[in-house]
């Protein structure tokens, strides 16, 4: 009689602040620094030699009773023909007592392409959740702009899931042997899970509850320390420990929906009703799925849940890209009435109404301040006799100038018709006459290229040097100033 033995153990086995915003780098930390230890540390499976055809008596194990599985495949010799074949399995969990994994006989190619066709469809879907989910992130990074972070939520949401499906494929073997992570990496993406979908709901849904959420996520990441120092202690293995895993999901799943219900209750949010319907979804299928697996049906896992995720994930997902798009439309067109508001159409150069708002920021009591007058000379003659095209090149040739002379140094404006400003603080003031000197040559070397006679009359005043009673009366005296400047130009030419 030939004896086959395999010990079958069962292998199904994430503030409104800145730092909420890193969490989700955290939570990529969590399952990626596991993962990669698991690759390092790990260990192939080791056949023993003997008299028996096949036996894994001296497979790796962990603590003393915890062994890592995936399918085994067993050569028949030849002479095995119409020989009986036994196959003894045994378990240390007594809900695993008389769970056996399918058992295929045939040609290596006919069971290999059995193992394709019937587990294919779960890689498959690992494969399509984590496109969808590396599509968001990178969506997200073109579109941060828009201050949103849900796409990011919801990408790393989409890459732990598929890990975690891709683990329950029963597929994984046939891309690594490392049996620690083909144990392990279910259990531990199960546990990642709830921190981005948590994450989600806290910054894109609810007002309130945020410490709520944040303690849930903080949770999350104790218990996968809990799972894994349990594990490797022998204190208690992970299988053992995904009923804890379960319930704190539960317990996730209540938090998200009382807090859904008085979010839209209290305040009337329609986001809410948005995400309602997509958890409903997820949740009939989640709840077959629990349903499934606490009857005795430990081989056939996270069939249900499949559709149910890839529905979720990318309903909000179009959801989320809708509102991002909204907010990058509303912001544009923030940007475009503040850029009306403070900017001059022609030059570009900031206007009287962003002079003065900058003027009231200048505490001129406290603060050493210089403001600047320029005029430009001959304007509506240039106007009358060049044309206005003329008057706006003037008008432009100034406001380069000022740009290039005090670019870094101050603030330029642009206050009226002929008329432009330039406001000085604090150590600038100290560099102002050099860069006076650069703005005039620059206006000087402008002029030789003109058609028409072209200078520009400056006039300033500085609390530092010039007494200071009050706005007014301060920017009456740069503005006599400049005036004096004109009729010294005009009696020279």
């Amino acid at each position: 009689m030939m004896r086959v033995r395999d010990r079958d153990w069962h292998d199904d086995v994430k503030h409104a602040s800145s730092k909420r915003n890193r969490i989700h780098y955290v939570a990529a930390a969590i399952i990626i620094l596991p993962v990669f230890l698991f690759v390092i540390l790990g260990l192939p499976f080791l056949i023993a030699d003997s008299d028996l055809l096949f036996d894994t008596e001296n497979i790796l194990w962990l603590n003393d009773g915890w062994q890592l599985g995936s399918e085994e495949f067993v050569e028949l010799p030849a002479e095995s023909d119409g020989v009986q074949l036994e196959i003894e399995l045994q378990s240390p969990y007594s809900a695993m007592s008389g769970r056996v994994n399918s058992v295929f006989y045939g040609s290596k190619g006919a069971v290999l392409f059995h193992l394709y066709t019937y587990y294919g469809i779960g890689v498959l879907t690992s494969f399509i959740v984590l496109l969808t989910g590396v599509v968001m992130m990178f969506t997200a990074v073109l579109l941060r702009d828009a201050r949103d972070n849900s796409l990011w939520y919801l990408g790393f949401f989409a890459v732990f899931t598929s890990i975690w499906l891709f683990t329950e494929s029963r597929m994984i073997q046939f891309f690594t042997g490392n049996s620690l992570f083909i144990g392990s990496a279910a259990y531990l993406a199960l546990i990642v899970i709830p921190i981005p979908l948590l994450l989600y709901v806290q910054n894109a849904i609810v007002r309130r509850w945020r410490k709520a959420y944040s303690v849930a996520c903080l949770w999350f990441v104790g218990l996968f320390v809990i799972n894994v120092v349990f594990q490797f202690s022998g204190i208690m293995d992970f299988f053992e420990l995904v009923v804890l895993t379960h319930l704190s999901m539960f317990i996730s799943v209540v938090l998200i929906v009382v807090s859904l219900f008085r979010e839209y209750r209290v305040y009337g949010n329609s986001e809410v009703l948005v995400f309602l319907k997509a958890l409903v979804l997820l949740l009939a299928f989640f709840v077959i799925e629990v349903i499934n697996f606490y009857f005795g049906d430990y081989i056939n896992t996270s069939v249900y849940v499949r559709v149910g995720l890839i529905l979720f994930i990318i309903y909000l997902g179009v959801h989320s890209l809708n509102r991002i798009r909204k907010l990058v439309d509303n912001s544009r067109r923030s940007e475009l009435l503040e850029k009306l508001a403070y900017h001059d159409i022609l030059t570009g150069a900031m206007n009287r109404t962003a002079y003065d708002r900058d003027l009231m920021k200048i505490n001129f009591n406290h603060e050493v301040a210089l403001i600047a007058i320029m005029d430009v000379n001959y304007l509506k003659q240039i106007n009358d006799e060049f044309g206005h095209a003329a008057g706006d090149e003037a008008i432009q040739l100034t406001y380069d100038c000022l740009e290039q002379a005090f670019a870094g140094v101050g603030s330029c404006y642009r206050i009226g018709g002929d008329e432009f400003a330039a406001i000085f603080t604090d150590n600038n003031i100290e560099l102002f006459p050099k860069h006076l000197n650069d703005f005039e040559a620059c206006i000087a070397a402008c002029a030789q290229t003109t058609e028409y006679a072209y200078n520009v009359a400056v006039g300033y005043a500085c609390n530092k040097t010039d007494e200071f009673i009050d706005l007014k009366s301060f920017l009456a005296l740069a503005d006599a100033r400049m005036y004096e400047h004109k009729k010294k130009q005009k009696n020279s030419a």
